[in-house]
């Protein structure tokens, strides 16, 4: 099933290096107190045959198997509880050369991500099967009705902007201030967002 959602990771910069090998060298670093207030929540980690995976596929046999209004009710309850789930371990896609059509897959653990997620509160469809998910149109309707549930954050939000170089932090600095102009934020707000500018490079070195 695919479910809409925002990851995060809460990994300290000393040990960030791993996770920049699987999915690059930028990120924004964003309080955890933002992100308790928008119930951005950690996830659960199991792996097949765990006292809680034997549990939870339990519960999903016993609320498929009917039909009556409760129950619908509680399914829904249990997909929404489902979402917030994640494998100990598994397969990601890492891409190859541009334009290459080979691909490759790599064997890691999720549960070294320490990964947070924000769901956001959808009636009457909270996911969509591979077959819905697959279909551009069904696919494009679903986002569309979920614009409005974006999550949103404001300059004293932000912990760190993580470039991949040095030579990046200056231009990445020039592109922060110009903001300036589109979203009204103030001079001195933009400026000090400035200074919480840093690159995978300096990390490696010091931390």
């Amino acid at each position: 099933i695919a479910i809409p959602m925002v990851s995060f990771c809460d990994i300290p910069l000393s040990q960030i290096h791993n996770h920049t090998e699987n999915y690059g060298n930028y990120a924004i670093g964003l309080s955890k107190k933002w992100g308790i207030k928008h119930k951005i929540n950690p996830v659960l980690y199991t792996y097949n045959g765990s006292s809680i995976a034997t549990q939870l596929l339990k519960m999903r046999d016993e609320l498929f198997n009917k039909t009556d209004r409760m129950t619908i009710e509680m399914i829904e309850s249990f997909m929404k509880t489902i979402a917030f789930v994640k494998p100990y371990e598994g397969k990601i896609f890492i891409p190859g050369p541009l334009f290459s059509k080979s691909e490759e897959y790599k064997t890691v653990s999720f549960y070294d991500e320490r990964e947070w997620r924000f769901i956001p509160e959808i009636k009457l469809k909270p996911f969509l099967s591979l077959k819905e998910y697959a279909d551009e149109k069904t696919l494009k309707i679903e986002n569309e009705r979920i614009q409005n549930k974006k999550l949103s954050f404001k300059p004293d939000d932000i912990k760190y902007i993580i470039v991949a170089k040095n030579d990046e932090v200056l231009n990445m600095a020039k592109k922060v201030v110009s903001i300036k102009g589109e979203k009204g934020y103030s001079l001195d707000e933009l400026q000090l967002l400035t200074t919480k500018i840093i690159s995978m490079e300096q990390i490696r070195e010091d931390f």
